[in-house]
């Protein structure tokens, strides 16, 4: 049961606009129709609306028009809700009113059973969430990686935004999405300081995984930003995800930063070494970053490297990762277009 404050706020004050006190006055009888087969849904799941007592309440249909509780839609959200007749005025707030109850309903966040999980969500996935949980809010996922109690999923939704998902002991532990930043007030913004907008949000704590997932996890994050942006896909190239190991794998063995190692071999040296054959080929390289996600902000943030990740003519990939040297992690990607 999702429960977000800032969007059941938006929806209250919407349905609040059309509530009405309904009474019989002298001898005109008034009907209404009590509607328990109607449905209220939010963020498409349909919840049941109770009472401060925990009855549960229902819609009502009077001439024509639908009224919605509001005291039911605000309890699942923690908000109060009073009647102020004098001023006929519905109040909504996160303290309660004279006379009502200290604690009517949770907090906001995902509730199981009668205890809330969590409140820290990105695109409806929630901190604590259970692989079935996640599959239900937005699908299944279109790849899984094991790293011993960790698995990280990745997912695309029906509205095309990426989403990768950490699991530990099948609970949601860490959730990023690009191309949405729908989420809890608490969730991390990834700024994009070159186009100017916001392209990415995160709930959690990621946790570490190997040097194989973490490059992996670079060539999804790569992959979607070019889709947002209107690209096609790359594609791994084993020889290229050699090349780019070998340089990060060298990089923290010799305790250097740059394209050109100290053997004065480049980008393109490396390339031919692996025997990869190419028509046009570029190389971003980084050092210092936790994981894949802040190597992804870092390179996303700079001109020349983004240029790569965005460059058109590319269509083969791979990503090198490496843990140790004096900057304690470094990476590579790889881009090339084959002959």
């Amino acid at each position: 049961m999702k429960k977000v404050l800032a969007f059941a706020l938006t929806v209250v004050l919407t349905v609040c606009l059309t509530v009405g006190v309904l009474a019989a006055t002298g001898d005109v009888e008034i009907s209404v129709l009590l509607c328990p087969g109607v449905s209220i849904a939010l963020e498409g799941e349909v919840q049941t609306l109770t009472d401060a007592n925990g009855k549960v309440v229902y819609p009502i249909i009077y001439e024509g028009t639908t009224y919605v509780p509001v005291r039911g839609v605000g309890k699942l959200f923690g908000v109060y809700a009073d009647w102020d007749n004098a001023t006929r005025t519905v109040k909504l707030s996160k303290t309660p009113f004279t006379g009502q109850p200290a604690s009517p309903s949770p907090a906001p966040g995902k509730t199981g059973g009668s205890s809330v999980q969590s409140s820290q969500y990105v695109l409806g996935v929630y901190i604590g969430d259970s692989p079935d949980d996640v599959e239900d809010e937005i699908g299944a996922p279109y790849r899984t990686i094991k790293d011993s109690k960790i698995e990280s999923a990745f997912y695309y939704t029906n509205k095309g935004n990426f989403v990768m998902v950490q699991f530990d002991n099948s609970k949601v532990v860490f959730v990023y999405s690009l191309g949405s930043t729908t989420g809890s007030s608490d969730r991390k913004i990834y700024k994009d300081n070159i186009g100017g907008s916001n392209y990415a949000a995160s709930v959690g704590n990621m946790s570490s995984v190997s040097v194989s997932t973490t490059e992996q996890m670079i060539f999804e994050i790569t992959n979607a930003f070019r889709e947002e942006n209107g690209l096609d896909a790359l594609d791994w190239n084993n020889k290229l995800g050699a090349a780019a190991r070998a340089h990060s794998e060298d990089m923290a063995d010799r305790k250097f930063f740059d394209h050109t190692n100290p053997d004065g071999d480049d980008p393109f040296d490396r390339m031919d070494n692996e025997g990869y054959s190419y028509w046009t080929a570029g190389e971003n390289i980084c050092a210092g970053s936790a994981n894949a996600v802040e190597a992804m902000e870092g390179w996303i943030n700079s001109s020349g490297h983004r240029s790569n990740i965005l460059a058109e003519d590319f269509e083969e990939f791979g990503a090198g990762w490496a843990v140790g040297g004096s900057m304690k992690t470094y990476g590579t990607q790889c881009f090339g277009a084959p002959q």
